[in-house]
């Protein structure tokens, strides 16, 4: 045992001095607490490594589940640029056909009001 009075040179030191001993029969009933302890420890960490096994598991079907959603979300986006797309043209379609049919409609109901002797038509 070394104290060192390097720094308290004038000071008093207080030095705690505690001795242990076990007698024979504690030391056994300690070693077979130890020995219960092993076991436990052991199924304890048998009982870890199943959970971490299916942690890891769990963590491989969600990041599965992640990459679909991103897929189907892409599908989706995909989806709705197609029928934005076709839909506008589809309105265009529509406003087309009705102006063509307008203008065939007056075309055929169209009067001249003269006749052909450049005469007022009565």
């Amino acid at each position: 045992m070394c104290i060192d009075n390097l720094r308290g040179q004038f000071g008093s030191k207080l030095v705690l001095l505690e001795i242990l001993s076990f007698h024979d029969q504690d030391w056994e009933n300690y070693m077979e607490h130890m020995e219960d302890y092993d076991d436990l420890r052991s199924e304890l960490a048998t009982s870890l490594g199943e959970v971490d096994q299916s942690i890891s598991q769990m963590k491989r079907f969600q990041s599965h589940t992640r990459m679909n959603i991103v897929r189907d979300w892409y599908v989706i986006q995909s989806n709705n640029k197609y029928i934005s797309y076709y839909s506008l043209v589809q309105c265009f379609v529509i406003v087309i056909c009705s102006l063509s049919q307008v203008y065939m409609l007056r075309r055929f109901f169209r009067t001249v009001p003269v006749t052909p002797n450049s005469k007022p038509r009565a």
